[in-house]
């Protein structure tokens, strides 16, 4: 049964349901569904913005200060000012590059989690439903770049992993199933499940199908092999 109940801007909307999704996501989707709010989508998109624009701020500029002085002569000076122009304005462009492309991340999953629930497994799933879904999963997303900056904070050459790629030994990398192995990402899986577990819940059924997280983790894991076929 689609969810019917009228969805308010925050009134019954708790940061702690938000986060119950990481370890009791079936009880968080089923208080988002008794109580729809317009924040349970605002504030995970937001807090994403707001998380990665600070790390694409952040990280950098610990980097940088962390380098020792050239000099404080007039001309150090004038390149250093030079450098902090430059340095600021690719900040913008990073920044706004960062919030376009995560608005058509977002479009695109909302499209994604509708079509392929609706039409192929045939769940009445609404828009509204299918943003709060993704909203939730959005923690995750934000959870990475915050792993990602602290650990670029400390050490500048080294970038958490979450797919299988470190497992994979060298000479299977260049194969076809290297490829596909190597962009199996745990956090895809999670995400899965979270989305399995959601519209589940958003569409008023009781049970899970697992078939579903591992199909849906497959079409991710081939997307993103396809996507670094194209980048490498």
């Amino acid at each position: 049964m689609a969810l019917e109940v009228p969805m308010r801007f925050a009134r019954g909307f708790s940061p702690g349901r938000l986060l119950r999704v990481l370890y009791s996501p079936k009880r968080a989707f089923t208080e988002a569904r008794s109580h729809p709010t317009q924040l349970d989508w605002i504030v995970p998109a937001a807090g994403f913005w707001c998380i990665g624009i600070i790390a694409v701020v952040a990280v950098p500029a610990a980097i940088v200060t962390a380098t020792p002085d050239a000099g404080v002569g007039v001309d150090d000076l004038i390149a250093a000012l030079k450098m902090i122009g430059e340095f600021l304005a690719q900040l913008l462009i990073t920044a706004t590059t960062f919030v376009f492309s995560t608005v058509v991340s977002i479009s695109i999953k909302v499209v994604y989690l509708l079509v392929v629930f609706n039409v192929f497994l045939g769940r009445d799933i609404r828009f509204k439903c299918a943003l709060i879904v993704l909203g939730y999963t959005m923690v995750l997303d934000s959870l990475e770049i915050v792993s990602i900056a602290v650990a670029m904070v400390i050490d500048s050459t080294f970038t958490p992993d979450t797919t299988l790629s470190p497992l994979i030994p060298d000479h299977w990398k260049h194969t076809a199933a290297g490829s596909i192995l190597g962009a199996a990402d745990l956090k895809d899986l999670w995400q899965s499940f979270l989305f399995e577990t959601g519209t589940t819940v958003m569409a008023g059924e009781q049970n899970r199908r697992w078939v579903v997280v591992v199909a849906l983790w497959a079409i991710w894991t081939a997307a993103r092999a396809y996507d670094l076929e194209l980048t490498f």
